[in-house]
Parts: C-alpha cells; sequence; structure tokens
C-alpha cells in the first residue's frame, strides 16, 4: 500500500485519527513508520492529506492530519456491468474499481451462477474491503458505489442512464470511440462464457454499440483492467493537452 486510507470511523478527535489492525500493523511493521513521521494519507471522498503519527503502540497508531497534497486526479467518471463472475474474478475487479475510482459498479447475478451471490466477497464489508485495498494502491480517494441488480431485464435499468457500451472482441476498437465527454458512459461486461444470443438481440434493439479491447478472448479481469487503464490515458492525455 502507497497511501494510507482514513474512513470516517477512525476519527478521534479535531484532526486525529486510530488506525488498528491491517493499517496499523502496515504502518508499523512494513512503512516502518513510528512517532513524529509523516505518513500519506487518502481521507474517503475528500482527497489527499499529510499526516504525522502521534501516538503508536504494539495495537494502535494515532495520526494528526497536517495538511493537504496536491495529486492529480484521473478518475474515470464510467459505470461498469458486470456479469457476477467468480469470487476471485470478483476480487480482482472490485481492487480494480477502487484502484481506479470507477464511479459505480453493478453486479448482475448469472442464471447460471447464482450461488456466487452466497460469497463473502460479494457482500458489502468484504467488498469495501477489496475497494479501499485498490484505493490505498493507487491513491485513489473516491469511493466507487457498489450495487447488486436482481431484475431479469436488468438492461432496462440502465437505458436511460448515458451511452451504454457492451464489451466483445467482435465489436469496434475503443480507440474509435471519445469517452471524454461529461455524458455518463456504461460499460457492459458479459459472463466469462460470452454474450448469449437473447443479449446481442437486445443490444441490437437497444442500438447499443459492440466495444473491442481486443481481438482474442480476454479474461474478466483482464478485460476489466484494459478498458479502465484504456479510459485513463484519454484523460491523462487530455489533460496534458
Amino acid at each position: 500500500m502507497n497511501w494510507i486510507l482514513i474512513v470516517p470511523e477512525d476519527q478521534t478527535g479535531e484532526s486525529a485519527f486510530s488506525l488498528r489492525n491491517e493499517r496499523h500493523s502496515h504502518i508499523q511493521s512494513i512503512l516502518k513508520k513510528g512517532i513524529g513521521d509523516s505518513i500519506k494519507l487518502i481521507l474517503l471522498n475528500q482527497g489527499h492529506f499529510l499526516g504525522r503519527i502521534d501516538f503508536q503502540n504494539q495495537s494502535e497508531t494515532v495520526i494528526k492530519l497536517e495538511s493537504s497534497i496536491s495529486y492529480p486526479d484521473f478518475t474515470p467518471n464510467i459505470t461498469t456491468v458486470c456479469i457476477l463472475p467468480r469470487p476471485q474474478t470478483g476480487k480482482k475487479i472490485l481492487h480494480l474499481a477502487g484502484c481506479y475510482g470507477v464511479d459505480s459498479l453493478f453486479w448482475i447475478p448469472d442464471g447460471k451462477s447464482k450461488e456466487y451471490l452466497t460469497s463473502p466477497v460479494y457482500n458489502q464489508n468484504e467488498s469495501f474491503r477489496y475497494l479501499y485495498e485498490g484505493m490505498m494502491q493507487s491513491g485513489n480517494f473516491r469511493l466507487p458505489k457498489i450495487e447488486i441488480e436482481r431484475r431479469t431485464d436488468w438492461l432496462s435499468k440502465f437505458s436511460d442512464s448515458g451511452n451504454l457500451f457492451a464489451m466483445d472482441r467482435n465489436g469496434e476498437n475503443i480507440r474509435t470511440r471519445n469517452f471524454l465527454s461529461e455524458e455518463k458512459h456504461i460499460f457492459l461486461f458479459g459472463p466469462e462464457s460470452g454474450w448469449k444470443e437473447k443479449d446481442y438481440e437486445s443490444f441490437k434493439e437497444r442500438n447499443i454499440p459492440l466495444i473491442s479491447l481486443s481481438k482474442v478472448n480476454l479474461r474478466t479481469e483482464y478485460a476489466y483492467s484494459t478498458l479502465l487503464h484504456e479510459v485513463l490515458i484519454l484523460k491523462t492525455e487530455s489533460a496534458r493537452n
């Protein structure tokens, strides 16, 4: 972890935060930080800050907030919709969503794999754990919104929400599109076995374009990472220009 995430529950006083468990252990054992040392912080949904360790023992680290830090913010203003993947894949997607700071992530239960919903990964508290890990890796401070859409006709939920794009290797190359406008963009990721014929029919009826990241079949987490990377490159290049 390159940053330490501070959540509202950590606050113990004015500009003072108490950390225990994994974050405390990381500060003490991995970062080798002690009393008086400065440390980079991200405050949930607020920004980047510099703090200083005010107190530390074997079970707790207390940090005092000192000042804000100017840090580039290239988080993509997009929503991603994923047909529920295997829990191990779900962990990787949550980590990436937190790392890049997507606006929203929707899980859609697959008819063949409804049992995946029983996994702790898709429990809200456990989901936050993987999101937080990604945020502390990259320095993103924006917590993605996570929802599970259980309706069979889930596509209708997003029909009027913005520009929809279905990820498919036979679609048009993603670089032929401009995703930098302020309008919301929603990217649909199918099941690992691929979209069904009825899905393609629905996309055609709703004029949803197919977008390709590669002409080879990518595992869901690789496709997800590639999409976020492509959007991030566009935003970074736009900011430089």
